[in-house]
């Protein structure tokens, strides 16, 4: 599955780049709450209300490439309320406090919301042995998905990360890991043959929220050559 990244400045705007990612053949809409600077319960109903593709809500705390400038609390709100009103999906950092980060784990279980609990790199990709503790981590903190995103300065960081994928199965975690810039546009597609639920894209170029993100018709594309039956000679 393809899930689309957004960030945009009203909820118009969301809805109205929503429709073109279904349009353009999106199977989920990322939210990027913290871009529309103080969002709150009212936004996130008519968004569940109008979008025409499930949603993954995420307010990206400042220290891994988000806008959000205010409290904790007042970060996770809005993600509280999404779980409990039809979300398919939430998405908290594995660095917010414990507290915070049961409270929307309580409200995903009532609600019926996935949680996702992400860690991103913008410097580097760690060594095996952190990355593997992140992966531990995700997992007690009660991820239904753990995203783990890094920055590969090299193709042997992109492996490293996608290394990852048997020990999350062992966990029986869902793991969606890739690495942004250049060295790690691949991953965002090979993270899809090794068990990924879905990646992510941008849904036109100049409009990325991540280094290296791939656009949703080039992505579409290739995942559909990709599936197509194949005539074979004998």
């Amino acid at each position: 599955m393809i899930c689309v990244a957004l960030a945009e400045r009203s909820v118009r705007d969301l809805l109205e780049a929503a429709d073109r990612a279904a349009a353009g053949g999106a199977d989920l809409v990322e939210v990027r709450l913290d871009a529309l600077g103080a969002p709150g319960p009212a936004d996130v109903e008519t968004l569940l209300g109008a979008a025409p593709l499930p949603l993954v809500f995420t307010n990206r705390h400042p220290g891994e490439g988000g806008a959000f400038r205010g409290p904790e609390e007042a970060r996770v709100a809005p993600l509280i309320a999404a779980a409990r009103s039809g979300a398919a999906y939430v998405d908290i950092e594995l660095r917010t406090e414990a507290g915070l980060r049961r409270r929307l784990r309580e409200a995903a279980t009532s609600g019926g919301a996935r949680l996702i609990v992400s860690h991103h790199d913008f410097a580097a990709t760690p060594p095996p042995e952190t990355l593997r503790d992140i992966l531990a981590r995700q997992h007690a903190a009660g991820a239904d998905v753990a995203k783990l995103v890094t920055t590969a300065r090299s193709p042997e960081e992109a492996r490293r990360l996608l290394f990852l994928y048997p020990e999350a199965e062992t966990r029986d975690l869902p793991l969606v890991a890739f690495a942004m810039g250049p060295f790690g546009r691949t991953t965002r597609l090979a993270c899809l043959a090794l068990g990924a639920p879905f990646t992510y894209a941008t849904l036109e170029a100049g409009r990325e929220t991540a280094p290296g993100q791939v656009p949703l018709a080039e992505l579409r594309d290739i995942l559909d050559r990709l599936q197509a039956p194949q005539n074979t000679r004998r």
